[in-house]
């Protein structure tokens, strides 16, 4: 029995060619837009029963497929037969294609689907011309999907960060759009760029070939600190703080604003923040308790990493980079 399939996804049309053994086309089969499906075997050879002709532009294993099944209502399985068999795997195939490249128009998807079959003409010699393109190849037809994709010399570091961006997208694109997180863009198949302030970026390419758009984004790439951070020095110091962390802070009786409600915004975030208020009548209490949570580690210490002078070079590799976190300090014998 033959059959269609919607993907609504993807607004694909897909439609099994019937089982009568004939070249005779019903009404979808000969409609633009609609992918006609003939049924092979597991060898490739066209299934006794399918139909075949000029209008079919695809094929699809449709013989002995195991499949659910409803015996008069009771569920069970059973070793199926028809193009509906087939029509399925060439459904599947565009949302997975879909799926791969979310860009991509449906013209192309089936472009891509039909274009990347195997060719089985040698298996069926008396049907050359009337199988469509071949039988669908799942990965060939991924493989023919255009793909963005980049990497960068260095992902961690203190601002102000230069980072390089290289594109290694495939199937030859002609046209690039960065959008690096930062307010800068570009369409330069390569790019680079400055972060000036701490925090966590994103970024995005766009890549263009004849296959279509393909977008990818990698969230939270770029991650940029300072050494200190105060009330005064970021609008929102959380901001640099993962989830469970601790942010302990020397505020003035004058200038850190509402203490409460900084610490409630912390809570709610799933932060901690320790607030230690300085004046002129007792600074020695505040700094021993800070030492003291220090030394305990329950505030951890930014790492110290130190080089002696004739070591330079490294220490200056290790900062351009990018592998350095904490401090890094050079020892000058005096």
């Amino acid at each position: 029995m033959g059959g269609a399939s919607r993907c609504s996804l993807v607004r694909a049309w897909v439609t099994s060619a019937g089982n009568s053994n004939t070249t005779t086309a019903g009404f979808l089969e000969s409609k633009d837009g609609v992918i006609n499906v003939a049924s092979t075997t597991s060898n490739d050879t066209k299934s006794g029963f399918s139909s075949y002709g000029v209008e079919v532009e695809v094929s699809a294993p449709g013989s002995s497929i195991y499949n659910t099944y409803s015996n008069h209502g009771s569920p069970s399985y059973a070793w199926l037969g028809g193009t509906s068999m087939a029509s399925p795997h060439v459904t599947g195939l565009i949302g997975l294609v879909r799926a791969y490249n979310p860009e991509l128009e449906k013209h192309k998807v089936d472009s891509v689907v039909i274009a990347t079959a195997d060719n089985i003409d040698a298996q069926n010699p008396a049907y050359i011309g009337l199988l469509g393109s071949g039988r669908i190849n799942a990965r060939r037809a991924l493989e023919g999907t255009p793909f963005a994709d980049f990497d960068v010399d260095i992902t961690f570091g203190q601002a102000p960060l230069a980072v390089q961006f290289t594109d290694h997208s495939y199937l030859n694109p002609t046209a690039w759009d960065w959008d690096l997180g930062n307010g800068d863009t570009s369409t330069d198949t390569n790019t680079t760029t400055v972060y000036t302030a701490p925090g966590k970026y994103t970024v995005s390419l766009t890549t263009q070939c004849d296959a279509g758009l393909k977008t990818t984004t990698k969230t939270d790439l770029i991650y940029t600190v300072v050494d200190t951070v105060g009330g005064d020095s970021l609008e929102d110091p959380l901001g640099l703080l993962a989830p469970g962390g601790t942010l302990v802070a020397i505020a003035t009786l004058v200038a850190d604003g509402n203490i409460a409600a900084r610490q409630a915004a912390a809570e709610a975030a799933g932060k901690r923040f320790v607030l230690a208020i300085l004046d002129d009548r007792d600074c020695a209490s505040t700094l021993e308790r800070l030492a003291m949570l220090v030394q305990t580690r329950r505030v951890p210490a930014p790492e110290v990493e130190c080089f002696p002078v004739e070591q330079v070079r490294e220490a200056h590799r290790k900062i351009a980079t990018g592998h350095v976190r904490g401090k890094l300090v050079l020892k000058i014998r005096g």
